[in-house]
């Protein structure tokens, strides 16, 4: 019985661990920002119109604060959610990343 109660504090010290981190590197609406910013200078890069890809690489700041961005904090992650052109994005802030999790 003793392994296994080692076994389980272990299991406990790793869980706490895991949320303590969560916590020190959950992500700011203003590393949003920045995250979205990048996202469209990305996106401009990829444009085969040297315009498009211009006007986008200009704006890209403009366009990343003027967003409404809606923040959910859970302490360890949070939940942005953001509408561009009718559609909702929703993303995952965690660990100093982002993830897309719809569109």
């Amino acid at each position: 019985m003793a392994k296994s109660s080692k076994r389980g504090g272990l299991s406990f010290l790793f869980i706490i661990m895991v949320l303590i981190i969560g916590y020190a590197t959950n992500p700011t609406e203003e590393k949003f920002r920045e995250y979205i910013k990048q996202e469209i200078n990305n996106t401009a890069e990829n444009e085969d119109d040297i315009i498009s890809e211009g006007v986008l690489k200009i704006f890209s700041g403009a366009i990343s604060n003027l967003t409404p961005v809606e923040q959910k904090n859970y302490y360890v992650f949070s939940m942005y959610r953001i509408d561009v052109s009718e559609d909702d994005y929703v993303f995952i802030g965690a660990f100093n990343h982002f993830f897309r999790i719809s569109k």
